[in-house]
């Protein structure tokens, strides 16, 4: 298992590439240090959204069984815009995407 923590802060900023190995679990703490409302959404991943008030954390464990490039933003509106955007990068264990 692969713990992570996310970050939501200030509108505006991208967050990089995460990569992870196809078929493992991976728990990740997602953290709103900003002062309003964020989540966490992966487009094409069922069920793999954090979402958390102003300092706030939420804990979610998923798994991703097919190697890719997976989008991810927050939904509130205008925020994915602003650039709260950035890429899940599932690979095949041991190292290729």
């Amino acid at each position: 298992m692969k713990a992570v923590v996310v970050g939501a802060g200030a509108v505006g900023g991208t967050v990089g590439g995460r990569l992870h190995d196809a078929g493992r679990d991976v728990v990740l703490d997602f953290h709103n240090a900003g002062s309003v409302f964020h989540d966490w959404h992966v487009a094409g991943l069922p069920n793999v959204e954090a979402g958390a008030r102003p300092g706030q954390t939420e804990q979610i464990r998923f798994r991703v069984d097919q190697p890719g490039t997976y989008a991810y933003d927050c939904t509130v509106t205008g925020h994915a815009a602003s650039g709260m955007t950035g890429v899940l990068i599932v690979q095949q264990p041991g190292g290729t995407s």
